[in-house]
């Protein structure tokens, strides 16, 4: 079990992440990030976060739902 708990954000602009990433560890969590599908299939694999935060529109690729949905499914 962690000592904290675990946050994936999931974004493609490093700005984002990196904000969320700082204010969220300020606030006592442990963070995670992945800028696209596949890093976020395989981290949310590996460290089986407690929350995902997920950007909804991410072009080129799929929506932040559809990556939701492959998560979920995996």
């Amino acid at each position: 079990m962690r000592a904290k708990p675990l946050i994936l954000i999931v974004d493609d602009e490093e700005n984002f992440r990196e904000i969320f990433s700082a204010k969220l560890s300020a606030a006592g969590f442990e963070m995670a990030t992945a800028r696209n599908e596949e890093e976020a299939i395989q981290k949310s694999k590996e460290l089986m976060p407690d929350l995902i935060l997920m950007d909804i529109f991410m072009p080129p690729g799929p929506t932040g739902t559809d990556i939701a949905l492959n998560i979920k499914q995996n």
